[in-house]
């Protein structure tokens, strides 16, 4: 400190330490300004001091400083003596438990999710709000947060948080290396709509310094941020983007046991394993994989697709549009129709059957000859193909499926059935739209599976692929599907939350009701993630996944 008069100390008889700012710095910076002070952070609370700042006539800012565990926070007027010109100060605090849990810090007393106030007035009649936004967030491995995501020129904060009663830390993985452009940080930020229905932009709460790491912290709850120190740099003129994606991993270990976050920085589509990457076939050699094609990181939706009015309706051949971020659902589209072709479907609305839902799919023709009629993905974008002519689960008749070849480690795993479920992990996605809401109970009462659950932007957990040779990693968010009338009830919502169906694009057999797609989801029974590839009746509204053509 510089020129702190005593007084300081002797007024407010705290013993706190006294941080003396610039001229130029000012309390309504607030938190950027005190996350860059160099102040012991095993310190309970600060007096924060600017001589030409003089509410109060004597060079003092009327403000203490407290430590919540994450941040420094303003905390009311400590001066009660100051009979002048006082500034009022407010604070947000952004703080999560368990469920059972009660939220005693601060002088409040809270156990259910919410905004809670309280002002504390001094003699002089300086006032301080303290806004509380309360979640009560799953338990860790209900659903374990697996990743995170930015676009090219995104880099705030992505928010992990959930209920524990262990220590814990976190490590960015090759914090010199593929993990440089990641930093972490305690706490939530200072959003005050965080995890509500309409929280800020995440861009505009940057993660400050540069830690790649968190120390062990005491048995509690999981609350902390990730990152990106910069936009994507990476410049390649063969991405839509004219930028690669770039990768990296960060270990959060709770209780002793690790776990792996894979981060994404980067919106273009991009194989999670490319043509040269190579397998082992069932005749044991090892070969690469031809039919390897770059995946959008994001579902397929209808641009006009609203919550009232519009909950249906013909997007049009390639008019189908990507939603803005990973973890949303999109729309539900079926396979062909001949009828209605390129119908979008609301993902949650009505959760019922839909009056006049189409059940006269087409059986003895291939997808060849519809998708001039009904491929929904934009141009330059098709469904992926599960093999290239009608089959029935061998491995003969699959080979050259993109779907396989581009997502699974073991190509050939699935003539072989259910076989093996190797790096992939279901759980919860930061990706800005997410982490920025309360988790709630899916339409179809999955509970801590879903933001935004009766709207058209509604966003679930889902289950993430990833190569950990090359550490890349592609997201499907567990939308469920909509019925096909054979089973009654068409167009019924079924499996939001749980898991996801995806279309493929060839027909099972040659001549079928049913067609090859993409099931992703998580067993209960057996407490595994679950990605198999398998049929569906045609007239189900399944999820789109478009890939490069």
């Amino acid at each position: 400190t510089q020129d702190v008069p005593t007084v300081a100390v002797d007024t407010l008889g705290t013993k706190l330490p006294v941080v003396a700012l610039p001229d130029t710095a000012h309390l309504n910076l607030g938190d950027a300004l005190i996350y860059n002070l160099d102040v012991d952070e095993t310190a309970t609370g600060m007096v924060v001091y600017n001589i030409s700042d003089d509410p109060c006539g004597r060079g003092l800012i009327p403000c203490l400083y407290v430590w919540d565990g994450a941040t420094w926070r303003p905390a009311g007027c400590p001066f009660p003596d100051c009979t002048s010109t006082c500034l009022d100060t407010d604070t947000t605090i952004n703080a999560a438990i368990r469920s059972g849990e009660t939220y005693t810090d601060n002088g409040f007393n809270e156990s259910t999710a919410g905004t809670y106030q309280r002002t504390i007035s001094n003699a002089a009649g300086c006032d301080s709000t303290i806004t509380l936004n309360l979640a009560v967030q799953p338990e860790w491995g209900t659903n374990p947060w697996i990743g995170a995501f930015w676009r090219d020129d995104e880099t705030g904060e992505r928010i992990i948080a959930a209920g524990n009663a262990s220590s814990w830390k976190v490590d960015v993985d090759d914090p010199t290396g593929t993990g440089a452009w990641l930093k972490l940080a305690l706490g939530a930020g200072n959003d005050p709509d965080l995890w509500s229905d309409d929280p800020d932009n995440a861009e505009n709460y940057q993660v400050p310094g540069d830690a790649k790491s968190i120390p062990l912290q005491p048995a509690g709850n999981v609350l902390f941020r990730i990152g990106a120190t910069g936009v994507n740099p990476q410049t390649d003129g063969t991405y839509e983007t004219g930028k690669r994606p770039r990768y990296a991993t960060i270990t959060l270990t709770v209780g002793g046991t690790e776990y792996k976050l894979f981060c994404r920085q980067g919106e273009s589509a991009d194989y999670l394993f490319s043509p040269t990457d190579t397998y082992t076939n069932p005749s044991g050699i090892v070969t690469a994989r031809p039919a390897a094609v770059k995946f959008s990181p994001y579902n397929l939706t209808g641009a006009n697709l609203n919550d009232d009015d519009n909950l249906a309706y013909a997007v049009g051949v390639r008019g189908g549009t990507f939603v803005d971020y990973p973890t949303k659902a999109g729309a539900f589209f079926q396979w062909a129709n001949v009828t209605n072709p390129t119908y979008a479907y609301h993902p949650t609305k009505p959760t019922g059957s839909i009056a006049g839902w189409y059940d006269n799919y087409p059986i003895t023709t291939q997808w060849d000859t519809h998708k001039a009629t009904n491929e929904t993905c934009p141009p330059g974008w098709v469904r992926p193909n599960d093999g290239t002519s009608p089959h029935s689960g061998n491995y003969s008749d699959f080979a050259g499926s993109q779907i396989r070849e581009s997502l699974f480690a073991d190509a050939k795993a699935f003539a072989e059935a259910y076989l093996p479920y190797k790096d992939i992990y279901w759980g919860y996605y930061a990706d800005g739209y997410f982490d920025r809401r309360t988790i709630t109970t899916s339409a179809n009462s999955v509970n801590n599976s879903a933001v935004s659950p009766s709207t058209k932007d509604v966003a679930y957990c889902g289950l993430l692929f990833t190569n950990p040779g090359t550490g890349t990693s592609l997201f499907m968010p567990g939308g469920g599907y909509r019925n096909s009338g054979l089973f009654g009830n068409g167009g019924m919502l079924l499996g939001s939350g749980s898991d996801g169906s995806y279309w493929s694009t060839p027909n099972y057999y040659a001549d079928s009701s049913r067609a090859w797609g993409l099931y992703v989801g998580f067993s209960t029974s057996f407490n595994m993630s679950l990605a198999n590839p398998g049929v569906g009746e045609k007239s189900f509204g399944n999820s789109v996944r478009c890939v490069k053509e």
